[in-house]
């Protein structure tokens, strides 16, 4: 039988599965699909496009690659044991909220997002390494906020804006390096981030010229 779509909620719902294969002709994983506390095994087949919300409750998995074909993910779409996500480059846009209250410790969005949503990782206090791409020009509300274990944090050239408390609330935040290209940063951006932060950021920029009026450290760069 081709099955096109799993929809409906906990359409997979079990206590003693360990292992499910999803057909190749699959092309939506939809919200709440899957709640198997007891799977260790579930492979997404190329072809799927769509993982919805909540898709996979198994907390026993450890790893799940998300294949090439996706293009839109849903709000916390892995409640899983996985620690290390890699976002393929065919999703462009993220749902607010993507992340929020998840216990991955690495993140690497995909190639071609723009925008970083509000709340995206809200409250993620696993998390200690994102890979921002190139390809991202705004950091929207709240995206990092209250992300406890965040040491550090690349925000590549290319990106413009940084909205409110995006990094509010990261307790360790050490080193974060800005871009020439940021133009706007929100007055609380980083608000209750370490006393010891320390902004690198380049020569001239509006990123030194901002840092230095909240009275954070700068390291200014050629």
């Amino acid at each position: 039988v081709a099955v096109n779509s799993l929809d409906t909620d906990r359409v997979v719902w079990s206590a003693k599965v360990k292992q499910i294969d999803l057909p190749r002709t699959l092309k939506v994983l939809g919200n709440r699909a899957i709640f198997v506390k007891s799977l260790t095994t579930l492979k997404i087949p190329e072809g799927v496009e769509e993982i919805g919300s909540y898709a996979v409750n198994a907390t026993k998995i450890s790893q799940i690659r998300i294949p090439s074909t996706v293009a839109r993910i849903g709000v916390n779409a892995f409640e899983t044991g996985i620690r290390n996500l890699k976002l393929p480059e065919t999703i462009t846009k993220l749902p607010e909220q993507a992340f929020c209250n998840s216990k991955y410790g690495k993140i690497e969005l995909p190639a071609k997002l723009t925008v970083i949503p509000a709340g995206m990782c809200r409250d993620a206090k696993m998390l200690s390494d994102i890979v921002i791409p190139p390809s991202v020009t705004e950091i929207r509300k709240n995206a990092f906020l209250n992300c406890i274990r965040l040491s550090r944090v690349t925000i590549p050239e290319g990106v413009a804006e940084i909205g409110e408390k995006a990094f509010g609330a990261c307790q360790k935040l050490l080193q974060v390096k800005l871009p020439a290209s940021v133009q706007q940063i929100a007055d609380n951006a980083f608000d209750g981030c370490s006393p010891k932060l320390i902004i690198t950021a380049p020569e001239g920029s509006y990123a030194q010229q901002w840092a230095e009026s909240k009275g954070i450290k700068v390291m200014v760069t050629k």
